[in-house]
């Protein structure tokens, strides 16, 4: 879903991973169809990983996405151009992603 759904700068705390290797990174970003994540760890592109985080610091919402994209980052900067996961979700609740698009029309009306 890279580029059809409007991005959200939304740091957050994620727990994502395989059965048997659960990592915990953070989110620098988020919409309605998925996340990038900022890790050192490798996931490859087709890869189906689970996720964990919380949009409201209390009720956790869990996820499997597809990891579609990975970057290498460029050394310096941590935003922009960081090393991490672009990952479409695949399983998520519905009301997560009405809370997505929620947060991400507030983005849009109050930036």
């Amino acid at each position: 879903m890279r580029g059809k759904a409007l991005r959200i700068p939304f740091h957050l705390p994620v727990r994502f991973g395989v059965p048997g290797a659960v990592f915990e990174d953070e989110i620098l970003n988020l919409s309605t169809g998925g996340a990038f994540i900022r890790t050192t760890r490798y996931h490859r592109p087709g890869s189906v990983i689970f996720l964990e985080f919380s949009l409201d610091g209390v009720e956790k919402t869990r996820a499997t996405g597809k990891v579609m994209w990975v970057t290498e980052g460029v050394p310096g900067n941590k935003i922009s151009f960081a090393k991490g996961l672009g990952v479409e979700f695949q399983d998520i609740s519905a009301t997560t992603r009405a809370n997505l698009g929620l947060l991400a029309h507030h983005f849009r009306v109050f930036p």
